[in-house]
């Protein structure tokens, strides 16, 4: 059976896993289409959903809700069905990429990894909480301003960025250091 994945998947497993040997034992007896890498690697750099949201399923489903939901996408979007306007449309490609990661229970393990690990990523490493009354009115700069145990400084954003919030997170502007800041 041939297993189709994109070519950063891969590289970013590898990253992830710290160890290619181990990726490499693991996946010693699937074969991997250079063709189909390319081609997933170019429509998910256009589609920014994961292969959950493609499927229109929770990460917790079972594999028969993601058989049940792969066949009736795969039939509503199937190129036989569509029109000559939507011939270029890849749609049908990547719910069939998205199927053949989620199915597999080795690379669902590993997909789901790399997504723990992109929110992970994407979530602020939290120095401190301050409250917003921490900050003191800069007359120069004419800002709210707090300084960084590097000597920099977090500036806190006007007050109408934050109306509905209860909390925002503030960068150093010298360091990677972030604040999660207490508005109400």
């Amino acid at each position: 059976r041939e297993v189709c994945f994109d070519l950063v998947f891969i590289k970013k497993s590898l990253i992830f896993c710290n160890n290619p040997l181990i990726y490499l034992h693991k996946y010693r007896g699937k074969s991997i289409n250079n063709h189909s890498m390319e081609f997933n690697q170019r429509i998910m750099s256009q589609d920014k959903r994961n292969y959950y949201e493609i499927l229109g399923c929770s990460m917790d489903a079972n594999p028969e809700e993601l058989k049940k939901s792969y066949q009736s996408l795969i039939l509503k979007h199937h190129p036989d069905k569509r029109s000559v306007a939507e011939e270029h449309d890849e749609t049908f490609h990547l719910i069939d990429t998205a199927y053949k990661v989620l199915r597999d229970a080795e690379l669902r393990k590993i997909y789901d990894a790399e997504l723990l690990q992109k929110e992970f990523c994407s979530m602020p490493l939290v120095f401190d909480t301050v409250n917003r009354k921490e900050f003191v009115w800069d007359e120069e700069s004419d800002l709210m301003c707090r300084t960084c145990r590097c000597g920099g400084t977090y500036i806190l954003p006007e007050e109408d960025e934050f109306v509905d919030n209860e909390s925002i997170f503030v960068a150093c502007d010298e360091c990677s250091l972030v604040i999660e800041v207490l508005i109400k």
